[in-house]
């Protein structure tokens, strides 16, 4: 019988895409920089995962790090990047718009919703919701606008610990809209969310290393797949 939980992955790479689907992931959040919480990644890894991976694909819009609220230039730079995204082929996006004062951006939002929903994306409202100044309400409003999902940990730094008010975004609103819990799951509490009656995971799966290439010279951090936390997580899951 097929499982009633979806799994999704957030990576940087096309060979750690590859695993994650490999290892039973459902869907795949793709992302440059997840150690800044993601941005959007190039053109060539949006295409390379869309020609080789079967499961679908959602592609994170965020133009930079930082704060979420976006100049009206930096909004439209997102709204090209999601017909990009379209023309490639790949299921949905992933955003989240927040105005200085952390309340929910509806403008920008509801805007990109609209032309979302005109290019035959599906949609994400991410983590942004965890900072947002009245994150009940606003959850209310992203499922009136038709998007499909919202990440959450549940306003804590944590899904763990973030638990309770993650059952209740579900209480109130998982008949409009798919909650999907992500930030700390592993193997050890990921029954916390399966007895909780969350189907909907999120996860990274990947550590950072540098590599020096000589005693002077040292040009970043580069992520490194982790191939048994995901398939831990995953035989949690699916026995």
């Amino acid at each position: 019988m097929k499982h009633s939980y979806l799994v999704e992955v957030a990576v940087e790479a096309l060979d750690h895409a590859l695993r994650a689907e490999t290892h039973g992931a459902d869907r795949i959040e793709l992302c440059a920089n997840l150690t800044e919480g993601g941005t959007t990644p190039s053109y060539g890894m949006i295409r390379s995962c869309y020609e080789r991976l079967r499961i679908p694909i959602h592609v994170m819009l965020r133009c930079r790090a930082g704060h979420f609220d976006y100049s009206e230039a930096e909004f439209q730079h997102m709204l090209y990047d999601a017909e990009l995204c379209a023309q490639v082929g790949v299921r949905g996006v992933v955003f989240g718009f927040l105005r200085p004062d952390l309340s929910l951006d509806e403008d920008k939002t509801r805007r990109m919703a609209a032309h979302c929903h005109a290019l035959g994306l599906r949609m994400t409202f991410h983590r942004a919701i965890d900072v947002c100044q009245n994150p009940m309400e606003a959850v209310g409003k992203i499922a009136d606008w038709g998007i499909e999902n919202v990440l959450t940990s549940g306003t804590k730094l944590t899904a763990p610990e973030g638990l309770p008010t993650i059952q209740t975004f579900m209480r109130h609103y998982g008949d409009r809209i798919n909650i999907l819990a992500g930030c700390g799951i592993n193997s050890g509490n990921v029954h916390q969310f399966m007895e909780a009656g969350v189907p909907h995971i999120h996860f990274t799966s990947h550590d950072y290393v540098s590599d020096q290439l000589n005693r002077d010279f040292e040009f970043g951090h580069r992520a490194v797949f982790d191939d048994q936390y995901t398939i831990d997580i995953l035989h949690e899951v699916r026995t």
